[in-house]
């Protein structure tokens, strides 16, 4: 992306701030959308999600955001395969 082609949205969610970048071409709208959707995943999982989540759980987050999105392109948005591979890890490590 250079300067000129791309922009920025961003949520707030309590105190937590998601920013995202994207090229111009992108609909602006289906990438709030994409942003609700990381969050809720990540809501889920976590059980309201804070900023000591994400820091301690640095490894859990970018598997759920991996599931979710890949080389910038939007893989998947049903919560629960975005979900399944951290369960199935959280499972198998207790």
């Amino acid at each position: 992306m250079s300067g000129q082609k791309c922009q920025t949205v961003y949520r707030v969610y309590a105190s937590l701030y998601f920013i995202l970048g994207f090229d111009k071409d992108e609909n602006e709208f289906a990438m709030l959308e994409l942003i609700q959707r990381c969050v809720e995943s990540l809501d889920i999982y976590f059980e309201k999600v804070t900023e000591l989540d994400l820091m301690f759980n640095l490894e859990k987050v970018h598997i759920i955001l991996d599931d979710t999105i890949l080389k910038g392109i939007v893989l998947e948005t049903n919560q629960d395969r975005i979900l399944a591979p951290i369960d199935t890890l959280t499972k198998s490590s207790n």
